[in-house]
């Protein structure tokens, strides 16, 4: 079960509805459902580990994962208020940055084909580019508010792994010298 529908996803960043029903061959998954299928088992695997993001995918429902889908407003261990909008939102905007760069671009039976029409100018690769860095600039933003949250909360949430990973310090060595006796 997608932890994102459509209508959650056009009701957070909105995407085109003709391109995410589109269907390409009979009994196949419709733009949409690919997309976010891919997007959630690439990034939310990044982010939250294999074992987290299956247990949320196999109980979505569970008290302890409404919130961390739909968001919440929590007391940090400063005192301080502080709100993140869930996965559903980063998923969307997520979603919304691999959109962006696939919805110009179709497989035919000829090969992968861009759309080319009179009416309109295609971005450029650096526009298209900017859009996408921008959408998962706002996703990350709000993961690094739920970090927080899931850090201060680790003992409901088990499978989160919060320890911080450090670099080992590998000094190095420039210019040896060696003297001759």
């Amino acid at each position: 079960m997608a932890l994102l529908t459509l209508t959650q996803q056009q009701q957070h960043k909105p995407i085109s509805p003709n391109w995410a029903n589109y269907v390409k061959f009979a009994g196949g998954k419709t733009n949409f459902e690919q997309l976010q299928s891919e997007v959630e088992e690439s990034e939310l695997k990044r982010l939250l580990g294999a074992a987290f993001l299956l247990d949320i995918q196999t109980n979505p429902t569970d008290a302890i994962y409404v919130d961390l889908l739909d968001g919440k407003i929590f007391e940090n261990a400063s005192g301080n208020n502080l709100k993140f909008n869930g996965l559903r939102y980063m998923l969307a905007f997520m979603n919304w940055s691999k959109h962006v760069s696939e919805s110009h671009v179709a497989d035919t039976f000829g090969g992968m084909v861009q759309k080319n029409r009179q009416e309109s100018t295609p971005l450029t690769s650096g526009d298209i580019k900017r859009l996408q860095n921008d959408a998962r600039e706002i996703a990350l933003q709000d993961f690094e508010i739920m970090k927080i949250y899931l850090n201060d909360n680790a003992t409901i949430y088990p499978l989160w792994n919060c320890t911080t990973k450090r670099k080992l310090y590998t000094p190095k060595i420039t210019g040896v010298k060696r003297t001759i006796l």
